[in-house]
């Protein structure tokens, strides 16, 4: 029993050894000014300035963190997660490039899945940013930044809500094609299989460079080392990074940590180079 209790906590400190991506919203940086955020009659209430970027966290009926939205603070009401009972927000720097952007000559049509969408200039382009607020070791977790065009809020939800349902699936994921308009700036699912952390990259773009150092240890993965899918219009690139290779352990007092540098590019988009690291001590 002890063990099964305990299983949970190391499955999510081992995926959380690497750090991929962006920090945990749970740590995310903000000015420490707070907002008024209330759930009435099933709208997101929000007494704060229009056009900041806003860290938006839901809780349910037991208080427990169930979404978190990271976007600037729009005009029009917000509609909560499935389940939500109440929520908290705190102003915290935009993301370069804003959000909500309304021109269309600043969004790129041949970055997206069109599916005959017209007249692009109706639409609004809203900005989703996700990060793990509690581990599910059977799922892993999607960590995310999307950029959505759509005719409302609550329809930009509605895809960002289908894309992350297919995502947790990893390879296997993207059985159908979600229509709809939208640029993927990062997508990452990460889940502990076996001895290997499996991390999937997601976009609607091929792959065709593939970098990865672990722990000073360069050339560790490379575009040869990656496990391509391509269904629906969408690419899925996979690595596994072998416990092994990543230093953790539940010693008291002990210090370990991991990092990581990533170089990716996809077809007909400019090399990204992303890099993180991850410390703790038990």
């Amino acid at each position: 029993m002890k063990q099964k209790k305990s299983a949970p906590w190391m499955h999510g400190l081992i995926l959380l050894a690497l750090g991929v991506g962006l920090a945990s919203c749970k740590t995310l940086r903000s000015n420490s000014a707070t907002l008024e955020v209330r759930i009435v009659d099933g709208k997101v209430e929000i007494t704060g300035d229009v056009g900041k970027c806003a860290k938006l966290t839901f809780v349910d009926s037991d208080g427990e963190n169930i979404e978190c939205d990271v976007h600037e603070l729009p005009s029009d009401p917000i509609c909560p997660p499935p389940g939500a009972q109440g929520a908290t927000g705190e102003y915290v720097p935009c993301p370069s490039g804003g959000a909500g952007s309304t021109d269309p000559d600043s969004y790129d049509p041949s970055e997206s899945i069109l599916n005959g969408h017209a007249g692009l200039g109706h639409f609004d382009t809203y900005r989703f940013f996700g990060f793990p607020l509690e581990i599910d070791p059977g799922e892993g977790y999607v960590e995310y930044e999307l950029e959505i065009r759509a005719k409302s809020r609550h329809r930009a939800r509605l895809i960002r809500d289908r894309i992350l349902e297919q995502a947790h699936s990893g390879l296997t994921g993207f059985q159908e094609r979600i229509p709809g308009v939208y640029v993927i700036h990062h997508l990452i699912h990460a889940q502990l299989v076996g001895r290997n952390v499996l991390f999937t990259l997601f976009d609607t773009k091929a792959f065709e460079q593939f970098d990865l150092t672990v722990n000073d240890m360069a050339g560790y993965r490379d575009i040869d080392d990656v496990f391509l899918v391509q269904r629906h219009g969408w690419h899925m690139a996979g690595v596994a990074v072998g416990l092994a290779d990543l230093d953790w352990g539940f010693l008291p007092g002990v210090e370990y940590g991991n990092s990581y540098e990533l170089a990716v590019k996809n077809v007909g988009s400019n090399p990204e180079e992303l890099a993180g690291e991850w410390v703790y001590t038990p």
